[in-house]
């Protein structure tokens, strides 16, 4: 067999420099060799998540250049729902909150708030809101949905939408009876609609609301209470 380079050099055949060299040599051929490696393996395109390829923009036999999509890769589980909350309700949201979606294809998903910004869209005046759901059955992506998201435990009462009344500084509220029949005002915040009309906080225990003739009394005026028919 032959001798090697560095067998040849110990023998004082080959000058230092001169192994030097052929060292390098090696060296360089081996990137070389480590790179066309590379470069077949980039030849079956990975994507970082677990999708689904939604658009193709590529054939097989299609020239691309260097960084030239191919496709769309969308990661559909955990789903991602965005919205946004007005100013009354961003300050009762925490991230980490639990929340659902329903949404207009009669499914409902169910996640966590992951994201609640604090500063305000400059348009809109309304703050965004992330939540991750679990999604296994691959829901498609964009549908609309509404969001429902839990800001804590209390009492809410549900009364109808018209017995919705401003007072005398433009506040949102309703008016009440009290035990001595005398009239009373209470802001309330409207957490949920629904066809049976509408769930609010803001009144304690049980109330007789007023919900007929409420915009023609007066706070502390006395009334006679009927059963609403």
């Amino acid at each position: 067999s032959e001798p090697s380079t560095a067998g040849v050099a110990a023998k004082g055949f080959r000058s230092p420099t001169q192994l030097l060299q052929d060292q390098a040599n090696l060296d360089s051929a081996s990137a070389l060799v480590r790179q066309a490696e590379v470069g077949v393996e980039q030849m079956n395109i990975r994507a970082p998540f677990d999708g689904v390829f939604d658009n193709r923009e590529a054939e097989i036999g299609t020239y691309l250049a260097p960084g030239q999509a191919c496709g769309t890769m969308i990661e559909l589980n955990p789903l991602l729902i965005v919205g946004d909350l007005p100013e009354t309700e961003a300050s009762k949201i925490r991230v980490g909150a639990s929340a659902n979606a329903q949404l207009v294809s009669g499914e409902t998903l169910s996640g966590r708030v992951r994201y609640a910004a604090r500063e305000a869209d400059p348009q809109t005046r309304t703050y965004r809101v992330e939540i991750t759901a679990p999604n296994p059955q691959l829901t498609r992506s964009g549908l609309s949905a509404t969001i429902h998201i839990a800001s804590g435990v209390g009492p809410a009462h549900l009364v109808p939408l018209s017995s919705l009344v401003l007072d005398a500084s433009g506040v949102q509220g309703v008016r009440y009876v009290l035990a001595d029949d005398k009239v009373a005002f209470a802001k309330v915040n409207v957490i949920q609609e629904t066809p049976q009309g509408i769930w609010v906080t803001g009144l304690k225990g049980p109330t007789r609301v007023i919900t007929v003739g409420q915009s023609y009394v007066a706070e502390g005026q006395k009334v006679r209470v009927a059963a609403a028919r």
